[in-house]
């Protein structure tokens, strides 16, 4: 019983904390959602990200993308709720930092650079920065603008939290196949035998931990 109060307590102040670094003041409007009570009325952008994802990033990462979206929108639809929005619905940047922060801790235990506080206020920065130069420079460009102009609704949270998804499960491919190729092991094509496995897994982590160059290992 002790340990859940902790733990509520924990989730309260977290929120709490989003909600003195967005430096607005917010109210529940009729359908009992919080609002910006600064804002001025945000247009809407006018098309699906969607597609214009798939401009600059092609069909495939779409289709990987949408295969996503659909439980992240349900995972992160609770913190949604719970945030202050303008008046398209929408999160800016200090809160869909927090809500993306939150979910892939829940999902994934993930701390994500850029997405976690780490002694800054949670408006010092805005979540696109967690893509780093992983994308191209269009498509940060397409987030940081969707973010800034009109705020993330629902649906668009969740594509870029799919997004961020994608670069980590590929960065993690390209690291395991560059782990193989240092232990000098096939990923194809040879069964490893429990000496070799733990080697390569040894190896893998090495490269996370003590940030070492898997070409000098």
């Amino acid at each position: 019983m002790a340990i859940w109060k902790v733990v509520n307590m924990v989730t309260h102040l977290s929120v709490l904390t989003v909600l003195l670094g967005l430096h607005v003041f917010a109210a529940a409007d009729s359908s009992g959602e919080l609002k910006f009570l600064s804002d001025v009325q945000v247009r809407s952008p006018g098309t699906s990200i969607l597609p214009e994802i798939e401009k600059v990033m092609g069909s495939d990462h779409r289709r990987t993308t949408e295969a996503r979206v659909a439980n992240l929108k349900e995972a992160l639809r609770s913190t949604f709720v719970s945030l202050p929005k303008n008046e398209r619905g929408a999160l800016r940047p200090p809160a869909a930092r927090h809500a993306l922060h939150r979910l892939f801790m829940q999902l994934h235990g993930w701390q994500v650079m850029g997405l976690h506080a780490g002694g800054d206020t949670w408006d010092a920065a805005s979540p696109v920065e967690a893509l780093g130069d992983r994308l191209p420079d269009d498509a940060r460009k397409l987030f940081e603008t969707r973010l800034q102009e009109y705020g993330l609704d629902l649906h668009e949270l969740a594509v870029l939290a799919a997004t961020l998804e994608n670069m980590v499960h590929a960065e993690a491919d390209v690291r395991l196949a560059a782990t193989f190729q240092a232990v000098e092991q096939p990923m194809q094509g040879k069964q490893l035998n429990r000496s070799q496995a733990d080697h390569v897994i040894d190896t893998y982590m090495a490269s996370f931990v003590m940030g070492a160059n898997l070409s000098s290992l």
